[in-house]
This record gives structure tokens, C-alpha cells and sequence, in this order.
């Protein structure tokens, strides 16, 4: 539970850090007037690398009873001769520079777009030093700390730059300049985040759709569904909300851009969760996933062997899981509160998912 609240925060410093960097880019008069404290990304960037050398320590403690060590032995160890302990000594250097950058340049007006570009590189490098240790690097080096860089770096400026709207964003006069070059900018890294997020799941799941019964492929398709239910409020946010911005100039989109923001976070929770459980393995070394377990009818034999099956639940899901998007569209034309369609987005994500559980039959 510590390494998973250690790594949900991390992804969250790494949007804070990304999407006001990308701000400070952009000429107020293609975004929202914005006021950002200065302690939001000093303070991001001071406890990433605290909440990142959670893991640090914990394998510190482990390889020290492992080999009867001493503590501080055994992390000296790990931070000079592991690769996981040297990224996260590049990551720590990384952003005490960046730390100074803010304390240096960043002010209630925002900071000179050179000093931005400067703090854009040094976060890239830090994306760069943790995806070096990462689970895809782990399992193909190269490609897979690539990656994972990407996967990153994309999820890290679209939420990044949504999040800081929707908090720190003082007025939406400028929503349909700013939203010109946003959805650009999310649509490209929604491919990348597809396809990256694709790519790793081929492998660390062995086989992809059978590692569904397992922890970490049900939460890798919980971490699917959830994107589909954040492009939904994407959608209204980028069209919908532009032409209620057309008709009524005085509205307010804050609590729909918060609605989004907040699933993004519900996003990161999920998969600081997936960083706890073994990507790859099978059934006859690990118990299926709890929601599946309660979902799944029959007992799972050992072997994990598995077919497609057109279940009749399966049918019924995929109706319901239509209708719950459907019933997402009404509802925010009828001017239902964004909690609403949150929860219809989460009835999507349970029939969807048990769909899915139902298409599996294994022998």
C-alpha cells in the first residue's frame, strides 16, 4: 500500500511539474488566465524524489535481512551498483535543479518561456531515468524503457496540462484559443499513450487476454476502460463545453474540467496499483484477481488455458456498458452534475469489465 500511494503521488508531481512548464509556453491570449501558487510545483518537485526512494528503501531493507547487513549498507549497495538505485540518483539530481529553477525564475506572473524549456528537458530526463527502471525495462532494456519514457512523458503533458487548468485556471475567456492547440496535443498523446500502453501490455502479460484473471492484467484493463470514461469527458469538455462558451460567455466549465482531472488521478491510482503486482505469470503460481474471482462462476484450473467464448452475460454487458455511454452524453446535456455522469462512467467500467470476464472460458 506505501509503494502504491509512493508511486500515485509520483505520477501526480510529474503531471504538476509537465503541465506547468507547458503553460509557461503558450501566450496568455491562447489560455485561460491561470494563477498557480508557487509552492504547487516547488513543492512537486522538492517530494518527487522522497515518494520515488520509497521503493529504494523497501528493497534496501530487503536485500539487508536477505544478506545480513547492515541497512545503510545494503542501500549504498543498491543506489551505486543497482540500476534501479542509479536512476533514481539521476532523478534526485534532476530535480534539485529543477527545484532551483522554480525558486529562481517562477514568479505569480508566470516564468520566461526559456526557463520552462530548460525545466521541460530536465523533466524529460527524469522520465528518462525512471523508465530505465521500470517493469518494460525490465523486460526488453531498450525498447521497453523507451517505452515507457513515452508512455510517460504523454499522460504526464495531457494531464498535466488539464490538471493545472482546472484548478488554477481564473477565467475561460480564452477556452476556445486554448483548446486550438490542447486537443492537438491530446490527441497526440492519446495515440501515444494507446499505442506505448498496447505495446507494454504484449510484454509484461503473457498471454495479454488471459492475464486478465490475474491482479495486474485486471487492473491494466481497469486502466483501459478508465481512459475511455477520461475521452468521454474530454468530449465534452473540448465540443460540448465550447458551444455552451458560444451561447452563455459567463459559464463556467470548471467543474467538468475537475470531473476529468479527477478520473486522470483515479488513473494514476490504478496503476501505482499495477506496480505492486507481478507483470507476468499465471495461475498455477498466483491467485486470480479479487473482483474476477467474485465475477467468474467456475473454479480456474492450474494450466490457465484458456478460449473465447460469446458468453450470454457477455452480450448483455457490452449492451449495458453502450447504454452507460450513452446515458454519460444525455446527462451532461440535460445538466446532470459531473458527479452523476462520473458514476455512470463507473457502471460503464463494471459492465464492460464484466463482459470481458465472462468472454474467457478456461480448461
Amino acid at each position: 500500500m506505501i509503494l502504491a500511494a509512493g508511486n500515485a503521488l509520483q505520477y501526480l508531481f510529474f503531471a504538476v511539474l509537465a503541465g506547468t512548464l507547458v503553460l509557461q509556453l503558450i501566450p496568455a491570449t491562447h489560455r485561460p488566465a491561470l494563477s498557480i501558487p508557487f509552492f504547487v510545483p516547488a513543492v512537486a518537485a522538492a517530494l518527487l524524489p522522497v515518494v520515488s526512494f520509497v521503493p529504494i528503501a523497501m528493497l534496501a531493507q530487503t536485500v539487508a535481512a536477505g544478506r545480513d547487513m547492515p541497512f545503510f549498507g545494503a542501500l549504498e549497495r543498491i543506489l551505486f551498483q543497482y540500476e534501479v538505485g542509479q536512476s533514481w540518483v539521476v532523478l534526485f539530481v534532476l530535480s534539485f535543479f529543477l527545484l532551483g529553477i522554480f525558486i529562481l525564475f517562477f514568479h505569480s506572473t508566470g516564468m520566461s518561456r526559456a526557463s520552462a524549456i530548460v525545466g521541460l528537458v530536465l523533466i524529460m530526463g527524469m522520465i528518462g531515468a525512471l523508465g530505465a527502471s521500470g517493469h518494460a525495462a525490465n523486460a526488453i532494456p531498450l525498447i521497453g524503457g523507451t517505452l515507457h519514457f513515452f508512455h510517460l512523458l504523454a499522460v504526464s503533458l495531457w494531464i498535466g496540462t488539464l490538471l493545472m487548468v482546472s484548478w488554477f485556471a481564473i477565467s475561460y475567456k480564452q477556452w476556445a484559443s486554448f483548446l486550438e492547440w490542447f486537443t492537438l496535443i491530446a490527441i497526440m498523446c492519446v495515440i501515444i499513450i494507446a499505442f506505448t500502453g498496447v505495446i507494454m501490455g504484449q510484454l509484461l502479460t503473457d498471454p495479454f487476454i488471459g492475464s486478465w484473471a490475474l491482479p495486474y492484467g485486471e487492473a491494466l484493463v481497469w486502466k483501459h476502460l478508465f481512459y475511455i470514461v477520461i475521452l468521454m469527458f474530454a468530449l465534452f469538455n473540448g465540443i460540448f463545453i465550447r458551444r455552451r462558451l458560444q451561447q452563455v460567455t459567463d459559464y463556467n466549465p470548471r467543474q467538468w474540467l475537475r470531473a476529468e482531472s479527477l478520473t486522470a488521478v483515479l488513473i494514476f491510482v490504478i496503476t501505482a496499483f499495477m506496480t505492486e503486482q507481478e507483470p507476468s505469470g499465471s495461475l498455477h503460481y498466483e491467485n486470480p484477481a479479487f473482483l474476477f474471482h467474485v465475477l467468474y462462476p467456475a473454479s480456474v484450473p492450474d494450466s490457465a488455458s484458456f478460449q473465447l467464448q460469446l458468453h450470454p452475460i457477455t452480450i448483455l454487458s457490452v449492451l449495458l456498458s453502450i447504454g452507460f455511454l450513452y446515458l454519460m452524453v444525455q446527462s451532461f446535456h440535460r445538466g446532470r452534475s459531473p458527479l452523476s455522469v462520473f458514476a455512470l462512467g463507473c457502471m460503464f467500467v463494471l459492465s464492460a469489465y464484466t463482459g470481458l470476464v465472462y468472454i474467457l472460458d478456461f480448461v
